[in-house]
């Protein structure tokens, strides 16, 4: 996160204040070119992923990376999920986009595959590691099923130095582990299972600002969603359910972490 924020006195902060330049906002309301979730498939495209290509997609949800992937380069896509109910919504998807012929809905845990070794050129890894609870096991599984000279995507979010324990275990919550989210653990079970790591690309806030650029007041409903969570609670709770409240809540925390810095979304390259 660079380095540790400078301690202003009360003169230097107020000084600061009223002779702010104009220039200041001026650079700060222009767009500072943020890449979209396009560039995720762009790191795919730079690996020669293609026809022929079997490509295991962990953590395929509703399967809508599982085709997309499908549908640009022609590969055949394992489409894994931990959950049965995404593993439904995926086959029901790959069906309504004609993709049955290559692509593949099926139920699957990160820490035991059920894969023979050496089954996969590509692994796809999308908005999952925070979830599993053995961050070396899962990657010594995915080395497992990867031939000699695979690679593998990873998208994830990361801790930083900003996030304060109690908050990171109020949101974290037992749907999250603390290793998962750690840099050095998950870079230290990348390594110890024979992964290089090619390319390691801190994404930060770019997608989020390319969301609010392209979409408009993004930021500000999501902010205002939280507002009024944190003050409505109990009304909430009351009428939607506990759980829903805290699931609700925790996802738009998590979006607040990410534009705070105190979550640092990474993309990965690694090689077998």
């Amino acid at each position: 996160m660079g380095d540790a924020p400078v301690r202003l006195t009360l003169e230097e902060l107020y000084g600061a204040w009223n002779a702010v330049p104009n220039t200041f906002w001026e650079t700060l309301d222009h767009s500072h070119s943020p890449r979209s979730r396009e560039m995720l498939y762009d790191k795919m495209a730079a690996l020669d992923c293609a026809p022929g290509h079997h490509v295991l997609d962990i953590g395929c949800w509703a399967g809508k990376h599982s085709c997309e992937l499908a549908r640009r380069f022609g590969c055949r896509v394992e489409a894994v999920d931990y959950l049965p109910a995404h593993v439904e919504q995926a086959g029901i998807f790959v069906e309504a986009q004609g993709l049955a012929d290559l692509v593949k809905a099926s139920q699957g845990d990160i820490h035991a595959l059920g894969f023979p070794d050496g089954e996969f050129d590509f692994i796809w890894c999308r908005d999952m590691l925070p979830n599993v609870r053995d961050i070396r096991r899962a990657f010594v599984e995915c080395s497992r099923v990867l031939k000699p000279g695979g690679k593998m995507v990873v998208f994830t979010d990361l801790e930083t130095e900003l996030m304060e324990p109690r908050e990171a275990a109020r949101l974290y919550g037992d749907a999250m582990w603390a290793e998962s989210m750690s840099p050095g653990s998950v870079e230290s079970a990348i390594r110890s299972a024979g992964l290089a790591i090619l390319e390691r690309d801190e994404v930060a806030t770019e997608f989020t600002e390319w969301d609010e650029e392209k979409g408009g007041d993004v930021m500000a409903t999501e902010f205002l969603r939280i507002a009024r969570m944190m003050r409505s609670r109990d009304m909430l709770v009351t009428r939607f359910g506990r759980t829903l409240y805290e699931a609700e809540l925790t996802g738009s925390l998590w979006y607040a972490y990410e534009v705070l810095g105190k979550i640092m979304p990474v993309v990965y390259v690694l090689s077998k």
